[in-house]
């Protein structure tokens, strides 16, 4: 219990303060009219000293002072009074809201959930007061990380505190060897090994519709919504799927990927970290404040897009999991594009011992600078080797993965492609419940039987294509859909399953709009469509594109709702009430 422990921590640290330390009192009322002596003052006290509540409310007896008495030392009382003596104190109620103001960094403090980026004004006793908690949790874990026998995987070793900065200028050592100082700015990062057991369920689907209304009803901004969220972190426990639809739902891209920072840890199901990855901005999939260990997505690394700085301890291990990944599963996993740009002043001796680090899948020889850059394209390209992930997944992630198997995994990877195998799977899923059994039923629909041997030719192929009227498709686009699929002028089945990435993907992003429906509107797909009618009132029978994409928006959806259009439409450049009920196969 990381919360109790930095309450133990604190009261053990600070003297309480007793009749003998009453003297402290008087000196202060002795500075009486000379503020600044009194701030220095309130700033020694908060730093030594455990106060009651009314202790506090005796200090502020000076209606000049007591907002700077309760801002300075309000962080010093027992937390279940911290309000009450606010409200007692406060001279009045803008001096309150700037207590508050001044202390939400503190205020919003989880220490269950600490992970996250941290700006502290160390002149500001709360932000002080902040840093020296996140110090006693940095300590914490190094002697749990001990205790575990688990690797050390932190961007500065031995700690899971990085990329510290004071005003701007980063500095040499951790904090456990900085001196502190009273003013200036300290920027850091937290990264938390703190890992949620693998028997946790995610939360009720009930109770995840109602903080989904409740988040879409409130007028505040995204990234205040993100903010009140954090505080409660550790009491939620989602799926990935869940937290996708959160991050769906928020519009801001920096917003959306601080709510990824917050959840990461407490997702149940971290074979599909990927699902949520999807949602992000490129630049924000693998944030560099993040450590890199904790964001790889070990189950599922396809088409998974990597820079890593070997400047980094992080970094090196991340890119070390590359290397293992491609001793498992083959070197034709990795994109040929990719490259190691030296830094150091030896490029040509770095750039051997890259290479030969990354045949031998070790750390030994790995140079201490440059730049990894490529594309992990996994088992499109290799062998996939389920064993090995859940291994590195356990090794350098932390999270449990003996258990997971390839049916609890969402593969959602998809090539890239021509946009006429786009319109070739979204036609198919309309007209066929299973897109791999089609093939059998397409074959048959070949004049005068000319397929041979459960496979087509290309002219088999357009004369397949033409009895099925498929009018998204015109003679080139069955060409270049022939093309992708095909092999030797024949496709069989085992080529057809090309198609079932897009297949997961189409299907997954049709969802992602039917949950955000059903969250807002209930079950029936009446009210969907005359809530999405309502907000494209020129649209009553016809929605268009743009008054889709309109409405999606206005309602609060922010998923790839151009996608879910283009699976509907059937005919035309409009989705009518007919189409729409395509969306019940994907509910």
């Amino acid at each position: 219990d990381f919360s109790s422990l930095v309450k133990m921590h604190v009261q053990s640290l600070k003297r309480r303060v007793q009749r003998k330390q009453i003297q402290l009192l008087l000196q202060f009322w002795s500075l009486r009219c000379q503020i600044q002596e009194q701030s220095l003052f309130l700033n020694a006290l908060s730093k030594d000293f455990f106060f009651d509540a009314p202790q506090i409310l005796q200090l502020c007896c000076e209606r000049e002072v007591a907002a700077e008495v309760i801002w300075r030392l309000w962080h010093c009382n027992e937390p279940g009074a911290h309000y009450l003596s606010l409200l007692q104190g406060s001279p009045h109620l803008s001096a309150y809201v700037n207590v508050l103001r001044r202390s939400a960094q503190l205020l919003n403090f989880n220490p269950q959930n600490p992970s996250g980026h941290y700006s502290l004004d160390l002149a500001n006793c709360s932000d002080f007061e902040l840093g020296q908690r996140l110090l006693i949790l940095d300590r914490w874990e190094g002697m749990l990380r001990s205790e575990m026998r688990r690797r050390d995987v932190g961007r500065r070793p031995g700690s899971c505190i990085f990329d510290e900065c004071f005003n701007s200028e980063e500095l040499t050592t951790g904090l456990l060897d900085w001196r502190w100082h009273e003013k200036g700015i300290l920027d850091l990062d937290y990264g938390s090994g703190k890992r949620l057991p693998g028997e946790e369920a995610p939360i009720a689907d009930e109770q995840f519709r109602k903080l989904c209304q409740a988040l879409l009803c409130s007028q505040l901004s995204p990234e205040a919504k993100v903010e009140a969220l954090r505080p409660v972190s550790h009491h939620f426990n989602f799926s990935a799927f869940q937290l996708r639809s959160l991050c769906l739902q928020t519009a801001s891209p920096s917003a959306r990927a601080e709510l990824f920072e917050i959840f990461l840890q407490r997702v149940v199901d971290i074979q599909n970290l990927k699902l949520v990855l999807e949602t992000l901005e490129p630049s924000r999939r693998h944030p560099f404040r993040l450590n890199q260990c904790m964001t790889f997505p070990y189950i599922q690394p396809e088409d998974y897009d990597f820079e890593f700085n070997l400047k980094y301890a992080d970094h090196r291990l991340a890119c070390l999991v590359v290397f293992k990944l491609c001793e498992a599963e083959g070197w034709s996993s990795v994109e040929e594009g990719a490259s190691f740009c030296s830094l150091g002043e030896d490029a040509e001796n770095d750039e051997v011992n890259f290479w030969r680090s990354s045949k031998e899948a070790s750390l030994d020889n790995l140079p201490l600078h440059g730049i990894f850059k490529g594309k992990y394209l996994g088992f499109l390209h290799g062998n996939r080797n389920l064993k090995c992930r859940r291994q590195l997944l356990e090794s350098f992630g932390f999270w449990p993965g003996a258990g997971i198997t390839e049916d609890q995994v969402c593969w959602c990877s998809r090539p890239d492609a021509p946009p006429e195998i786009f319109k070739l799977v979204q036609w198919l899923m309309l007209h066929y419940p299973d897109v791999n059994k089609a093939f059998a039923q397409i074959i048959k629909k070949v004049p005068n039987g000319l397929q041979s041997s459960g496979s087509m030719t290309a002219t088999e192929f357009d004369e397949a294509m033409a009895a099925l009227k498929i009018q998204r498709l015109d003679e080139h686009g069955v060409d270049a859909a022939y093309r992708y699929l095909s092999s030797n002028d024949s496709l069989t089945q085992a080529m057809w399953k090309k198609l079932d990435p897009f297949v997961v993907t189409f299907r997954l992003h049709a969802q992602d709009f039917t949950g955000f429906m059903r969250s807002i509107a209930g079950e029936a797909l009446e009210d969907w469509w005359q809530l999405i009618a309502q907000t494209a009132p020129s649209c009553s029978t016809q929605v268009g594109l743009q008054q889709w994409n309109d409405a999606c928006r206005t309602l609060g959806f922010h998923g790839d709702s151009t996608l879910t259009y283009q699976l509907l439409e059937e005919e035309g450049n409009s989705i009518s009430w007919t189409d729409f009920n395509h969306l019940l196969q994907f509910r």
